[in-house]
């Protein structure tokens, strides 16, 4: 009798849950990070647009299941998307943390409301491989390396209050984490292979671009020479493709 009681009360806690309104997902979020408009559905299955304080946004869709190949399991799919943007990112919650698999495509158009705080304009896709990355209370961590593959196209960039123009071609760029909380994107020619580990150059390694994000908000950036002729950016200097030409560190 007891245990029917309590198997009822389960069911029936599931149930509310289950019901209970979209917009409750505003819980989740630090509003001064990111705004959540439009809520539809239920918090078991539903859908709002997010809008991130950088300017970002997307359609976001996401459905609650408990169990996995028949064991208790929670996992939250995720789906974003906006124009020809589409990201999907299983996500498997346990005690330890959260484990999220992202991939998919992301369109320039969704990253230029970003981009365009810096005056870059860029064009085509970015193409996410499968990755898998840990979120829990001390923050998180990258398991193995992440690549990103842009297709390539035309670029508009102000330096010194003067407009440049250029057709790159494909790239990729190779995602590690270099310290807790500390991501580093290295980008390379399509086509090319990259040392073993990412976040030691030589002088025969051709990255064009590394880039160093920390969870504070700060990104430094070092250019070579490589990526100057590529945007077809003026420079006298006789250096090798992959010197350093110039670093620079802002606060996002």
């Amino acid at each position: 009798m007891k245990r029917g009681i309590g198997i009822l009360l389960g069911l029936a806690l599931i149930w509310v849950i289950a019901n209970l309104p979209a917009g409750l997902i505003r819980l989740l979020f630090n509003e001064q990070q990111i705004t959540v408009i439009a809520p539809q559905g239920t918090v078991w299955n539903g859908e709002a647009t997010l809008v991130s304080s950088l300017g970002l946004q997307g359609r976001c869709r996401w459905h609650v299941s408990l169990l996995r190949s028949g064991t208790l399991q929670p996992t939250v799919v995720l789906q974003i998307t906006d124009n020809t943007t589409n990201l999907q990112a299983p996500a498997q919650i346990d005690f330890s943390g959260i484990k999220v698999v992202p991939r998919g495509t992301v369109d320039s158009t969704t990253l230029q409301p970003l981009l365009q705080r810096y005056d870059l304009f860029l064009t085509g896709r970015f193409d996410l491989e499968e990755s898998t990355w840990l979120l829990h209370a001390e923050g998180f961590q990258l398991v193995g390396p992440a690549t990103v593959n842009w297709s390539g196209g035309p670029v508009r960039y102000i330096l010194a209050n003067t407009l440049y123009t250029a057709t790159m071609p494909p790239l990729y760029a190779q995602i590690s984490t270099v310290e807790p909380g500390q991501l580093e994107v290295a980008v390379y020619p399509a086509g090319t292979q990259p040392p073993p580990a990412a976040t030691v150059a030589t002088s025969s390694t051709p990255r064009l671009l590394s880039l160093r994000i920390s969870q504070a908000g700060s990104v430094y950036v070092a250019v070579s020479r490589g990526l100057l002729r590529l945007a077809n950016f003026p420079w006298q200097g006789d250096e090798a493709d992959t010197d350093l030409i110039f670093e620079i560190e802002r606060s996002l």
